[in-house]
């Protein structure tokens, strides 16, 4: 996947500043799911959101998967309300997903272990 580069205004000292530039992908991505028409509109609300995310990981299940997305590039999760803003080592934000599923956890918590059923005696 290519990244195009969206330049953003980085202010010292801040969240933004791990955010180089938006790739095109995560800007399209983001007026879809929000149905936000104008790329200006779009690039604003981005970084105001970034400003707020907290920083999640990825539970160990899906790390070999996201690893496969990414072109085995590790990458950092932000989340904000409902919405995950993953940021790759060279500080582009590559792509936003729906927070909604239970595949991020907070920032060095350990994932909680699903229980075994008991296999019956036979």
């Amino acid at each position: 996947m290519p990244y195009d580069k969206k330049p953003t205004e980085s202010r010292s000292g801040s969240q933004t500043s791990i955010v180089k530039y938006i790739t095109s992908h995560a800007l399209q991505r983001w007026m879809q799911r929000t149905r936000c028409t104008s790329e200006r509109q779009a690039h604003a609300t981005l970084k105001k959101h970034f400003a707020s995310a907290t920083e999640v990981e990825l539970a160990p299940a899906y790390k070999a998967i996201a690893l496969l997305n990414h072109d085995f590039k590790p990458a950092r999760y932000f989340q904000f309300e409902k919405w995950v803003f993953v940021v790759s080592d060279e500080g582009a934000l590559i792509t936003i997903h729906s927070g909604t599923a239970k595949r991020w956890i907070p920032l060095g918590s350990i994932p909680s272990r699903k229980k075994r059923n008991k296999r019956r005696p036979r």
